[in-house]
C-alpha cells in the first residue's frame, strides 16, 4: 500500500487568486466539461480541469510552475459549456497574471503590469530613458537639416504674391 501525501493548502492563495478573477473557482464540481470543449486539450492530461483541482486545494506551487497555464489562447470555450459558471479561461487568465508577477525581476515591475493603474509609470519609464539618451547625444537640441535643396530653396507661402 502506498503512503498518504498530506495536501497543504495556501488558504491566502486561493484568496489572492479569487481578488485577481478566479471569483467564480468554487463554483467548478469536477464535471470535466471544460477539458471535453478545449480544443487545446490533450487526451492524456486534462487541461484545465487539472488546473482547477489544484486552484481549488490551494496548490501554489503546481500552478504558477505549471507550463499548461500559458497554452490556453482565452477562447472562452470552457467558460461557455460549463454548467456551474466557473469559468476556467477566466480563471487560467488570473493564474497567469499571478505567475508573472512572481516571473519578473525586479518584482515591482510584475506588480505595475498587473494592475492598469501603473500604465502611466509603465510608459514613463520608456519615455524618460529615450530622453535621457536624447539629451546625451544632442543635448536636448533638435538638429538643423543638412540637406542641400532645403538650404538654397526659398519658402514660398501661397498666399503671398511673388
Amino acid at each position: 500500500m502506498s503512503n498518504a501525501v498530506r495536501i497543504e493548502p495556501d488558504l491566502q492563495f486561493i484568496k489572492d487568486l479569487q481578488a485577481v478573477g478566479g471569483e467564480s473557482l468554487k463554483k467548478c464540481y469536477q464535471c470535466a466539461t471544460c477539458s471535453v470543449a478545449c480544443p487545446l486539450s490533450p487526451a492524456d492530461a486534462p487541461y484545465p480541469r487539472k488546473e482547477m483541482v489544484w486552484a481549488q486545494w490551494g496548490l501554489k506551487d503546481k500552478l504558477v510552475n505549471d507550463i499548461d497555464i500559458w497554452l490556453c489562447h482565452n477562447c472562452g470555450t470552457c467558460s461557455d459549456l460549463c454548467p456551474r459558471g466557473a469559468k476556467p479561461g477566466d480563471l487560467l487568465s488570473a493564474l497567469r497574471n499571478m505567475a508573472y508577477r512572481n516571473l519578473v525581476t525586479p518584482t515591482v515591475i510584475g506588480k505595475w503590469m498587473s494592475d492598469s493603474k501603473y500604465l502611466p509609470i509603465l510608459v514613463a519609464i520608456p519615455a524618460a530613458l529615450w530622453l535621457f539618451v536624447w539629451f546625451l547625444t544632442t543635448g536636448l537640441t533638435i538638429p538643423q537639416a543638412t540637406s542641400s535643396s532645403a538650404r538654397s530653396s526659398p519658402v514660398t507661402s501661397p498666399l503671398t504674391p511673388s
